[in-house]
């Protein structure tokens, strides 16, 4: 399919993954995936992460080692690599798209001049960890179990670095799920939808988040936060829920 001469975006590329998840791309530099439990289209990548944040075209580990580990695994998960890569191909392509309709360089120049100003001077960073967030909402939904793992952790050390102890809250929160919750007090867990798949909600009472057990996850960011003095007030409650306070004890007196 070439490029549509008329105003209106054409769709450059489509794909299904192996849950059956329609993934497309267009000639913006967006690229869509249907959610079969909105019944609608959502938007995995666009031009506004490409110049604003920091996180662009970066992963702190190449996807093909994650494809080549899925390569490596026993037959029954080799229907879940067939989600990986998505988002970074979709990245790609809002890349060269941007580039070829010569939208980069005055995206570019437009947040040169807002960083400049005053009261902009946590703009980069906003983008940056909103970008991140887009990027786990859209793993989570495609369930692209790998990359999900890669992109929590460089939320949560980003996060962490920032002291954003909310979003911190947050986190925990949402991986903590209905881990430890009664059957009889599950008013907080949310129940699953009509053509939604287990372990794909935050707030659900499932053990696992995207094909990962929760516990695994929930010591993961603990660890990751746990150097953080002024975040310890936030992380040592659900380190006590998982028995690791002298891990996180260990590891300030290494900083030490």
């Amino acid at each position: 399919m070439g490029a549509n001469p008329t105003v209106a975006p054409a769709v450059t590329d489509a794909r299904v993954n192996s849950e059956g998840r329609i993934v497309i791309s267009l000639t913006n530099g967006e690229g869509y995936s249907y959610s079969p439990t909105m019944y609608a289209w959502q938007r995995v990548s666009e031009a506004w992460w490409a110049v604003g944040s920091q996180y662009w075209n970066s992963t702190e580990a190449p996807v093909g080692n994650l494809q080549a580990r899925d390569a490596q695994q026993e037959n029954k998960d080799a229907k879940a690599a067939v989600s990986a890569g998505i988002i970074p191909f979709l990245e790609r392509n809002t890349t060269n798209e941007t580039l070829l309709r010569g939208r980069a360089y005055f995206l570019q120049r437009l947040i040169k001049v807002l960083l400049s100003r005053e009261g902009y001077e946590t703009f980069e960073s906003s983008v940056s960890i909103a970008h991140l967030e887009n990027r786990m909402a859209a793993a989570l939904s495609l369930g692209a179990k790998e990359e999900f793992r890669l992109y929590l952790n460089m939320y949560a050390k980003r996060i962490g670095a920032e002291g954003l102890k909310m979003k911190v809250e947050e986190l925990l929160k949402g991986l903590i799920g209905g881990l430890f919750e009664d059957d009889e007090s599950s008013d907080a867990v949310t129940k699953l939808q009509a053509n939604e798949r287990e372990g794909r909600n935050w707030r659900e009472g499932s053990e696992n988040l995207c094909g990962w057990p929760r516990e695994t996850l929930l010591k993961e960011v603990i660890l990751s936060l746990g150097k953080y003095r002024e975040l310890q007030r936030v992380t040592v409650p659900y380190a006590k829920l998982l028995d690791m306070v002298d891990s996180i004890a260990d590891g300030d007196a290494m900083d030490l």
